[in-house]
């Protein structure tokens, strides 16, 4: 059994890992933003949390190589593609409830949402916004939440424990936290089973480029030529039929995260010696 206080002060340095990369250079930023030269302020920020980022991998010297080692497996690339399967058909279920309601994405063209997020990104345009929520935060956030904090917990925790501390970090870091913890669970998930960094960025950045730009654009597409309509007279169908397709993404992914695994569920989230335990008890 772990010591108690070592498995506290695990999750307290978690903690402030978090503040100290993802809060504290936010605030500062604020504090001296004016006698910085302009430019993208969403870029501008996530490169001072990767300086910060960076600087405690420097503290506590930790190895950069080994964490990016382990390409995705072919049954890891799998999971990862129903993960975005699903992604995508929760994002058309959002999508037809917003046409259907006359959301303010549905009054919106195609052509003007791009305009708007070109706004968002004055010195880089279209490219800064995808590069931004495609590559730059996948990459943070995998390195912070997966590799830094599940990767050290593992060592003072069990694996479920680790897997909701991260969890629960990660939703903390984000505006909608229902949605962001159970994205950032099927991350930990992904990451437990196996232990692949690449893999966690790769599904990352298809989930944030499927949640963040595909929905909102579908649904301007079809305000644009006039699909709404059609879609108020059999939204109920439709909405019943990508849940179910939303849960026959999420069973495939479980499926293959479990897939080949003795123990099963109980190996990966209580560890090793849960396998031993259960052949005893067998």
């Amino acid at each position: 059994m772990r010591a108690p206080v070592a498995a506290l002060a695990g999750i307290g340095a978690s903690v402030a890992l978090v503040f100290s990369t993802s809060i504290l250079p936010l605030s500062l930023l604020l504090r001296v933003g004016h006698r910085i030269p302009s430019g993208d302020p969403r870029l501008v920020a996530l490169a001072t949390q990767a300086l910060s980022l960076a600087l405690v991998l420097v503290v506590l010297r930790v190895p950069i190589r080994p964490l990016l080692r382990g390409l995705p497996s072919r049954q890891g690339i799998a999971a990862a593609g129903w993960l975005t399967l699903g992604t995508l058909v929760l994002s058309a279920l959002v999508t037809s409830t917003i046409v259907s309601t006359g959301g303010p994405e549905a009054r919106s063209g195609a052509a003007d949402i791009l305009a708007g997020w070109a706004r968002e990104f004055p010195s880089t345009g279209l490219a800064g916004y995808f590069a931004f929520y495609a590559l730059f935060v996948p990459v943070f956030e995998e390195l912070l939440y997966r590799a830094l904090i599940i990767g050290r917990l593992l060592r003072l925790l069990a694996p479920w424990l680790a897997l909701v501390v991260s969890t629960l970090l990660f939703a903390a870091g984000h505006s909608s936290w229902v949605l962001s913890g159970l994205s950032g669970l099927a991350y930990g998930l992904l990451y437990l089973r196996f232990r692949s960094l690449w893999l966690c960025m790769l599904s990352h950045s298809a989930h944030n480029l499927v949640s963040s730009a595909g929905a909102t654009l579908l649904a301007a597409h079809l305000h644009d030529i006039q699909l709404p309509v059609p879609m108020e007279m059999n939204l109920l169908s439709l909405q019943l039929m990508w849940t179910f397709l939303a849960f026959t993404c999420l069973a495939m992914f479980l499926r293959h995260v479990f897939a080949e695994m003795e123990g099963g569920p109980s190996t990966l989230l209580l560890g090793p010696c849960a396998s031993v335990r259960t052949r005893a008890t067998g």
